[in-house]
């Protein structure tokens, strides 16, 4: 009997996840260990040879589950950290959309105004047209004149009509990736808030267990 209950004692050092382990599968384990630790510690409880030898293993035993306890605490502690860095890049995140929502609603009424600017420019060259062809039927010795003088208007017109399309379309591609920033943004937002919900329902699990096993070794350690 004493060999059969010896041989569900954990080895130490097999227990214990190494820290060079991936993240995802450490979180993995950690329950099934926790778990394995509370059926462990039932199972010293229910003992029925209190032997002098099996009292040794039994405290052996006893300090062996306190030790990976307590690297569950410590587990548990890394998580709450990492949790906090993840609440900070979320609020640096933020910070950035709303930057960005400013600069983009900036960017729009630049926009506009230069849209307005290419109107009004273009109802310079409609008016502008229309004062020269009124001049050269009223002036008709002066029409080489004014021909010259409308070509060069047009091309002043044509030029910054130009430009201002120019930036217009500039500020609309900038817009775009703007818009496109944000999108990803919001996406690695709700990741990050994914990440921390299961974060904390892991921290819920963990430190149900923690007291459970707090709860069960002081009992055993008064019943012994």
């Amino acid at each position: 009997c004493s060999n059969k209950e010896d041989s569900t004692q954990l080895n130490p050092q097999q227990s214990v996840v190494e820290p060079s382990s991936k993240a995802r599968q450490r979180n993995k384990n950690k329950p099934e260990s926790a778990q394995i630790l509370h059926a462990q510690l039932h199972s010293v409880q229910h003992k029925h040879e209190p032997t002098q030898v099996n009292q040794l293993q039994q405290q052996e035993y006893i300090q062996t589950l306190e030790l990976q306890l307590k690297r569950l605490t410590e587990e548990n502690i890394h998580l709450i950290n990492t949790g906090a860095s993840t609440n900070v890049k979320i609020q640096v995140l933020g910070e950035q959309i709303k930057k960005l929502s400013i600069d983009n609603a900036n960017l729009e009424k630049q926009a506009h105004r230069n849209e307005l600017l290419a109107k009004e420019a273009q109802k310079e060259k409609e008016a502008l047209i229309r004062y020269n062809e009124q001049l050269a039927q009223s002036l008709p010795n002066v029409e080489k004149d004014l021909k010259r003088i409308e070509e060069i208007l047009h091309e002043q017109l044509n030029e910054s009509q130009t430009s201002y399309l120019h930036e217009i379309d500039q500020y609309k591609r900038r817009i775009a990736q703007l818009e496109t920033d944000n999108e990803q943004f919001e996406k690695e937002i709700y990741q990050l808030k994914q990440t921390i919900d299961l974060n904390q329902q892991k921290e819920h699990e963990y430190n149900d267990l923690q007291q459970q096993l707090t709860k069960e070794i002081e009992e055993y350690k008064k019943t012994n």
